[in-house]
């Protein structure tokens, strides 16, 4: 029902538009996409449709039992990280930015001349979803439910500093916000909320298709390599916070992240 509010970009791409669509009459033989969360959901999804455009999957999960199920559908290949972080800090940051940001800066090295790096962000506006020294890179141990915001803030600006990285090269890098879509991530979220979100869901709530098209969008798309380290919506270049531009927020948190895993004692 929402979506006919919602206006398509000049690509032809918008709200409603499913990873299917984005990759209509795509031959994708000869590359590889390394997916993480393959079990479910996006992840989920952006394999299905990449396999089916004959992508080659690598796929990532947290068990080797849950990453088996998923690929033996598409023939991919399974890839599992042993990493587990248990410092005793705040378990979303880890998760969604401490972790990706180890797995890419240990492929980096491998990645081929036009790779591209797409991470998955959030639109949250709020002023206490900011990535601010003081706040959450300061105190991991905050159980606020803002950590969950600030956790998906964070790779709007790793991609600010993996684009500004690769300036010079033919690779880059995105973040994108998949819009609002039920998936186990609710899981943890209080009963009411989840309530409420079932309950408008198939009115303002995107299916998981829609989800995932601006992420295969990104992946795949030609002729977008000039938005390297933007912020994509509805497989179009998005408005993004008022720090969101910050280039100096974006290297602070890449420094700060570096101190985290060396008191972890990873080696990249």
């Amino acid at each position: 029902m929402f979506s006919i509010f919602m206006k398509r970009g000049e690509n032809g791409f918008g709200y409603n538009t499913t990873a299917e669509e984005v990759t209509a009459n795509m031959d994708l033989s000869g590359k590889t996409f390394l997916i993480t969360g393959i079990n479910s959901g996006l992840g989920c999804e952006n394999g299905r449709v990449l396999a089916l455009r004959n992508g080659n999957i690598i796929g990532l999960a947290g068990t080797k039992e849950k990453a088996t199920v998923a690929m033996q559908e598409w023939k991919g290949i399974m890839a599992l990280p042993t990493l587990e972080l248990t410092p005793g800090s705040e378990t979303q940051l880890f998760t969604f930015h401490v972790g990706h940001f180890i797995l890419i800066n240990s492929l980096i090295s491998v990645l081929s001349e036009t790779a591209r790096v797409v991470l998955l962000s959030s639109h949250s506006r709020e002023p206490t979803m900011a990535i601010t020294e003081g706040n959450t890179l300061d105190n991991l141990d905050d159980p606020k439910d803002s950590m969950m915001g600030q956790s998906k803030v964070a790779p709007l600006f790793m991609a600010k500093s993996l684009a500004k990285q690769f300036e010079g090269t033919k690779k880059t890098a995105y973040s994108c916000y998949p819009g609002m879509i039920q998936t186990i991530v609710d899981t943890h979220v209080s009963p009411f909320i989840s309530g409420v979100t079932s309950f408008i869901a198939p009115a303002f709530c995107k299916s998981i298709p829609e989800g995932a098209a601006t992420q295969v969008y990104l992946a795949t798309a030609d002729g977008i390599e000039k938005h390297s380290g933007k912020y994509f919506a509805d497989c179009n270049v998005e408005l993004e916070r008022d720090d969101g531009t910050d280039i100096a927020t974006a290297e602070m948190l890449w420094e700060v992240t570096e101190g985290i895993i060396q008191e972890i004692n990873y080696e990249i």
